[in-house]
């Protein structure tokens, strides 16, 4: 119940069910209140966190981006990008604005 209140999610504080591995789909299912409640949280912060990066000096836009690491894995998907490029079937330029958020050029 406390977890459930705190935006957690009902089982964020369930210790019954520990000692067994977990695939990353049946986490996300698992906590869809505290996935619901760090979207919230990350957009509200996306938006201060560029605001705040207003006073420094001028280097080009600012846009600030979550990944979403608990149900991606995020080192997996960059490596099999770049087996891609090297195999000729995503261009570098996809690449760069994938994973780097350059434009074109």
């Amino acid at each position: 119940m406390l977890g459930d209140l705190c935006g957690l999610g009902i089982n964020y504080f369930d210790f019954d069910n520990v000692g067994y591995v977990k695939i990353a789909t049946e986490v996300s299912s698992d906590n869809s209140a505290l996935m619901r409640n760090i979207r919230k949280n990350e957009n509200a912060l996306a938006a201060l966190l560029a605001d705040v990066s207003r006073d420094l000096p001028d280097e080009g836009g600012v846009h600030v981006v979550f990944d979403d690491s608990i149900v991606q894995d995020t080192t997996s998907e960059k490596r099999q990008d770049m087996d891609e490029v090297a195999a000729g079937l995503m261009d570098r330029a996809e690449y760069s604005a994938k994973w780097y958020g350059e434009s074109g050029r």
